[in-house]
């Protein structure tokens, strides 16, 4: 046994999920979308849960009478599975607040807008926007596919709160993950240090005592 390093502390110190949008490798809004900035959706609560499973890419082939060969061609991109709840009072977007079931709304938003905006532009024959996901505590940053709309799940023993189940499948690195600079330096000078996710938070940032975003 072990106490946590400090690099592992620092990992959860700033640990933030995101979604982000690009369209010809700039940040994008999707149309329609209010719980976006900046071509981002930010996690307003963490997610209860974040899986990841790589398939490796081995292929089984008989030899012999009696013996198997395996042909391994590396690991595929992995499969996030990304599940949890908005609670009730939910957290801050876009630089207001919202409850439980505003957040998750956005969340639905955001996957169903993207799907939406693929498809007309390859109906029109235009530049196709990709999403992105980043978990900044394991440094996994992928360009995905949404497998399903995250729709809210109720359930009579927790009427007040909606679940979400969110299956993205990982097409390749996402080699230009977003920088989210620690505010702290520009908060020793600056009473109101802007927030590189919500600049009209008074906070400072995500690494700060406060933060609505990571609910330190």
């Amino acid at each position: 046994m072990a106490t946590p390093s400090s690099a592992t502390l620092a990992q959860r110190h700033k640990r933030l999920y995101l979604l982000r949008v690009l369209l010809k490798n700039a940040p994008h809004n999707l149309p329609g979308v209010s719980e976006m900035r900046g071509g981002l959706f930010v996690f307003a609560l963490h997610p209860q849960q974040v899986r990841y499973q790589a398939p490796t890419r081995a292929q089984a082939y008989p030899v012999g009478i009696d013996e198997v060969a395996v042909d391994q061609q590396g690991v595929s991109p992995p499969i996030i599975q990304i599940s949890g709840t908005f609670g009730e009072q939910g957290g801050h977007l876009n630089g207001k607040g919202l409850d439980g079931r505003q957040a998750q709304r956005g969340l639905e938003n955001v996957v169903r807008g993207f799907a939406l905006a693929v498809a007309q532009a390859g109906r029109q024959r235009r530049p196709l926007p990709q999403l992105e996901w980043h978990d900044l505590y394991r440094a996994e940053h992928w360009i995905v596919k949404p497998d399903n709309v995250p729709y809210g799940s109720e359930d009579q023993s927790s009427p007040l709160r909606e679940t979400y189940s969110l299956t993205l499948t990982g097409l390749k690195l996402a080699t230009n993950p977003p920088t989210i600079p620690d505010p702290l330096p520009a908060a020793m000078n600056a009473p109101h240090a802007a927030c590189p996710l919500n600049p009209g938070c008074k906070i400072g940032g995500p690494s700060t005592p406060g933060c609505p975003y990571t609910r330190k």
